[in-house]
C-alpha cells in the first residue's frame, strides 16, 4: 500500500498526541494508494495524517484509518463487480445467461450488481475479469476441448500483439518449454516457430495438451528457436 503524505491541514484542541499527550496537535490528510483483491486495480483514498507540534509524532491519532480504508475497499469492490457484470451484458450476454453457465441460481448476478457480494461471487468476478474467456467454457459445460480452444486462441492473440514486451512473450513460451532469451530478436524467432506449432497443431488435431511422445515430441521440435 503506497504512501503519499500532504501538509497537515487544520490545527485541533480535541486531538491528544499519543506519545507525548499534548495538545498541540495538528489534524491533516495523506493519499494512499490502494490494490483492490480480488481484482487487482488500485485506487486513491485519504486518511488521517495528524502531527504533533511538539515531539513531532505523526499517525493515525484517532485510530480510524483502518476503518475507512476498509469502507473505501468495501466499496471499490462493489463499483469493480457492477463493472464486470455490465461489461458481459455490454456484450450481449444477459445476466440469466451466465447464471446458468455457472450453475448459479437466478438472480444471483443481479444481487451482485447490487452490492450484494460474498468472498466466492469476488473470486469468480475476478476469474472472469482476468479471464474473460472462462465464460465462454462455462457455456459449453467446461468441456476440455473448449478449454483448450479458447487457450489456442489466447496464444494466438499474444503471439500476434506486436506490442507485447519480449520479457512477457518468453515467459509465456517457457510453458511450452522453450529456453528463456534476453534478446527481443531471438524471442521473435521463437515465437514465429511456435505460431507455426500452434497451426500445425491444429491442422493434424493433436491436442496441445497431449501427453503423449508424439505429441510432446513434436511440440518440443516445433517451438525451438534455430541455431
Amino acid at each position: 500500500m503506497k504512501k503519499t503524505v500532504e501538509r497537515p491541514v487544520t490545527m485541533s484542541d480535541e486531538l491528544s498526541c499519543p506519545a507525548c499527550n499534548s495538545s498541540n496537535v495538528t489534524r491533516g490528510e495523506r493519499k494512499n494508494v490502494i490494490r483492490v483483491r480480488p481484482f487487482g486495480d488500485q485506487f486513491t483514498v485519504s486518511v488521517a495524517n495528524d502531527l504533533c507540534g511538539i515531539c513531532g509524532e505523526e499517525g493515525d491519532f484517532e485510530g480510524k484509518n483502518d476503518a475507512i480504508v476498509e469502507a473505501a475497499l468495501d466499496e471499490r469492490r462493489k463499483q469493480v463487480a457492477k463493472e464486470v457484470i455490465e461489461e458481459l451484458q455490454s456484450k450481449g450476454l444477459s445476466m440469466a445467461e451466465c447464471e446458468r453457465a455457472f450453475g448459479l441460481p437466478p438472480r444471483t448476478m443481479a444481487r451482485w450488481k447490487t452490492g450484494s457480494l460474498t468472498e466466492s461471487a469476488l473470486a469468480l468476478l475476478a476469474s472472469i475479469k482476468t479471464l474473460p474467456w472462462l465464460v465462454q467454457v462455462a457455456q459449453e459445460n467446461f468441456s476440455k476441448e473448449a478449454a483448450e480452444r479458447e487457450v489456442l486462441a489466447q496464444a494466438r492473440a499474444l503471439v500476434a500483439t506486436e506490442s507485447s514486451s519480449s520479457s512477457v512473450l518468453v515467459s509465456f513460451l517457457s510453458a511450452a518449454d522453450v529456453q528463456r532469451s534476453t534478446h527481443y530478436n531471438e524471442s521473435k524467432v521463437v515465437l514465429a516457430n511456435w505460431n507455426e506449432s500452434i497451426a500445425r497443431v491444429e491442422a493434424k488435431n493433436i491436442s496441445p495438451f497431449a501427453t503423449g511422445s508424439e505429441a510432446n515430441a513434436f511440440t518440443r521440435q516445433s517451438v525451438r528457436p534455430s541455431a
